[in-house]
């Protein structure tokens, strides 16, 4: 008798699996433009120069941003990119939500609710089509 591997549920793995190709983060499961991966954060806050702080509202440490801002060289847009990756990655709470409500802190109201837009339409693609559960190894 072998062993293999149902074919649906591998190309569901596999889907999982496949990565923002501008990252090798992927923070959701989602399609874009609603997936919540760093490309799709930064491009969402392109307008917001002062990185600093949105990042100070994001919990970030102001010695970690003085750092991103020493190591980019001043460079706004690089240094948005590496605050929202240093955000993504370190925070386990990081999503549309809590990006809106820093956005609102810093008074970025209208960008702050395109962002709670973006969290309602990732809320309704969450519940509608939930993550695929685990298949077990199928007999064939």
């Amino acid at each position: 008798q072998q062993v293999g591997v149902n074919p649906e549920s591998f190309q569901t793995f596999i889907d999982v699996l496949k990565m923002d190709k501008s990252n090798d983060k992927v923070v959701s499961q989602l399609t874009e433009p609603y997936q919540f991966t760093i490309k799709n954060i930064t491009r969402e806050i392109g307008d917001v120069e002062d990185w600093k702080s949105l990042g100070m509202n994001l919990k970030l440490d102001r010695t970690k941003l003085s750092e991103i801002e020493h190591d980019c060289h001043g460079v706004d847009a690089e240094c948005r990119q590496a605050m929202v990756e240093f955000w993504v990655n370190s925070d386990t709470s990081a999503s549309w939500k809590r990006l809106a409500a820093a956005l609102e802190g810093i008074s970025h109201h209208v960008k702050a609710q395109e962002v709670r837009e973006l969290a309602r339409k990732e809320n309704s693609m969450t519940s509608h089509n939930p993550p695929p559960a685990a298949t077990p190894l199928t007999y064939f």
